[in-house]
């Protein structure tokens, strides 16, 4: 799959062009700081025989060019948070939207907004904007150093080349070390992630030492990776600050031979005001080549999916037709579940798959859902493969978020309250759920209610959001008997296809609503018996 790079093409495409127009002008104005010193202290030698008068002016100069500077960086950092804070918000939309259609897995996802999304910001967008700001210093600098004398200028600007050597050399092994510390910090965090939700199995089989050594050595190996990453980057700054000195020294070198001999109008004042501001260009080059570094780390991790947009929510007429397998082979690996399969299910037909574990029967649930898709042949809603929104799956494990009962079974429908009254009410869950139901809070971790309650409320989603095919995946493994029945009575008087995978079957609502026992035999979906 193609991705989106997050690039400066990127980041322009994510800013107006006013706030563009806005960012130059402040650059400009703030990047005068590199020839304040220049400017100010390069007069400093004609003081020594300068009137009071004169020295006052001076410092009311150097008053104004120090404020005006200093308030034009200020204005600048400003707007440049501002749009940082932009950026932020759109690359992490632009994640979350990626991994949802991706269905990426939950640890990477999580991953890549609190994690790669920092990095980004951090080593990516701060430092483009830091090196932008540093080559409209240079600029500037240059400029003035051209102005005070255009020899001692090249001379000074040439042994500045010298900076971007270490930078050079060291920029693939920084990236490769980026790479390495991204790997490791995602396995970092999936063991992490075994090692919290595991807790009570482990502490129950006593393998706390086993599993915390194993978060200890990815911990290990990740922070190693970064350390080394930080050691190439400080290693590549020793040698660019020796180079500093060849940088600063040479050109004096050169310009007290040049004084010896009255040659290009070089003096003390000269020498001083170009030292100050020429040093300026060799700090914002050399900036510049440690920024890259860093860029140079992200670049694994700046790529997004080419899926960047949410679909609208329309409100389609789903199709009213027969649900088939067409030839359908799905295996795991060397594990075939189905071979050539052939099935239909009639529209309003109710179907259970029963037999032991491990036959494939939540497989078959799956494929119908489109989680997962054949190794060969269709699953097909009349002449259309079947999408997500054709149909209601209620698992054993449903999905409960962070909020209200009315959040969780609404998703933000607007659903009158007396509805959703009558429907917790079927469920038996109004009297549970405490003085005023629909706003009982769900934790994070759903501890706050029972196995049992959460599994109605998935029902409950899944009667106010009930689609031509429902797919019921074990879903009264966590219910006691009565409540099993009331779920079951609930789901079957709908006028839905439903397809049902259970191990426990209630005999006489299987006969009274007349179901279909199929099984899984020989790889293909097999009759039993028909109501």
């Amino acid at each position: 799959m193609e991705k989106v790079m997050v690039n400066f093409k990127w980041i322009l495409s994510k800013i107006s062009l006013f706030e563009i127009l806005l960012l130059v002008v402040c650059l400009i104005w703030g990047g005068l700081e590199g020839v304040a010193n220049g400017i100010v202290l390069g007069k400093f030698p004609s003081l020594a025989v300068a009137t009071t008068s004169q020295r006052m002016h001076f410092l009311i100069f150097a008053i104004f060019i120090y404020v005006f500077t200093y308030t034009g960086l200020y204005v600048e950092q400003l707007l440049l948070a501002n749009i940082r804070k932009k950026l932020r918000i759109k690359l992490k939309e632009a994640m979350l939207i990626g991994s949802f259609n991706d269905q990426e897995d939950t640890n990477t996802s999580i991953n890549r907004i609190s994690n790669d999304a920092i990095q980004i910001d951090n080593n990516y967008f701060s430092v483009i904007f830091a090196i932008i700001q540093s080559i409209v210093a240079a600029i500037i600098s240059s400029i003035y150093v051209f102005k005070v004398n255009v020899i001692m200028a090249i001379i000074f600007l040439l042994f500045s080349l010298l900076t971007t050597l270490p930078m050079i050399v060291g920029k693939k092994s920084l990236a490769k070390a980026g790479a390495r510390w991204s790997k490791a910090s995602d396995q970092l965090l999936a063991t992490a992630n075994d090692w919290i939700s595991g807790a009570l199995d482990i502490v129950q089989f006593n393998r706390e030492r086993y599993f915390f050594r194993k978060v200890k050595n990815r911990l290990q190996t990740t922070e190693g990776t970064l350390f080394t990453q930080e050691k190439i980057n400080w290693s590549i700054q020793y040698f660019s600050w020796l180079i500093t000195v060849i940088n600063l020294v040479g050109p004096w070198a050169i310009g007290f031979w040049l004084m010896s001999y009255n040659l290009y109008g070089i003096t003390v004042s000269v020498l001083l005001s170009l030292t100050l501001t020429a040093n300026n260009v060799v700090q914002n080059i050399r900036a510049v080549m440690s920024y890259w570094s860093a860029i140079s780390t992200t670049e694994e991790f700046r790529h997004l999916s080419e899926h960047l947009s949410l679909k609208a929510e329309v409100k389609e007429k789903l199709p009213d037709d027969n649900l088939q397998f067409k030839n359908v082979s799905f295996a795991y690996g060397d594990h075939n579940i189905l071979a050539h399969t052939n099935w239909q299910i009639n529209n309003h037909q109710k179907i259970v798959l029963v037999g032991k574990s491990g036959l494939g029967k939540s497989t078959v649930l799956n494929l119908i859902s489109s989680r997962l898709k054949p190794n060969e042949g269709q699953v097909l809603l009349g002449k259309q493969e079947l999408k997500p929104t054709d149909l209601t799956y209620v698992s054993q494990t449903p999905w409960i978020f962070s909020g209200t009962v009315k959040d969780n079974i609404t998703l933000g429908d607007e659903i009158a309250d007396n509805k959703l009254e009558l429907i917790l009410k079927k469920l038996a869950l109004w009297d549970e759920l405490g003085p005023d139901p629909l706003q009982r809070k769900i934790d994070a971790n759903s501890k706050n209610l029972s196995g049992g309650q959460l599994q109605r409320i998935a029902v409950a989603r899944a009667l106010l959001h009930l689609k031509p095919i429902v797919l019921l995946d074990e879903i009264t493994a966590n219910v006691d008997n009565d409540n099993a029945i009331r779920i079951r009575k609930l789901l079957y008087e709908t006028n839905a296809t439903i397809v049902e995978v259970a191990h426990h079957l209630d005999q006489a609502l299987i006969e009274k609503y007349h179901f279909a026992v199929y099984t899984i035999e020989n790889q293909t979906i097999t009759l039993l018996k028909t109501y």
